[in-house]
């Protein structure tokens, strides 16, 4: 499948797809995702949490 990141909280709800997928931040509009809409490792992932300063 592939790895997500959430946003903290009660919801949980994707960063992924708030932020990638609908394209509401228009630095992340090169960041490919796989087929299922997931980044395809854990290193991918790692470049976005680093590029929305999250730790």
């Amino acid at each position: 499948m592939g790895y997500d990141y959430a946003y903290q909280g009660g919801s949980y709800y994707s960063c992924v797809n708030n932020d990638i997928v609908l394209k509401r931040i228009n630095e992340f509009k090169n960041i490919e995702l796989n087929e299922f809409g997931l980044f395809d490792n854990e290193k991918n992932s790692r470049v976005y949490r680093t590029k929305k300063n999250i730790s």
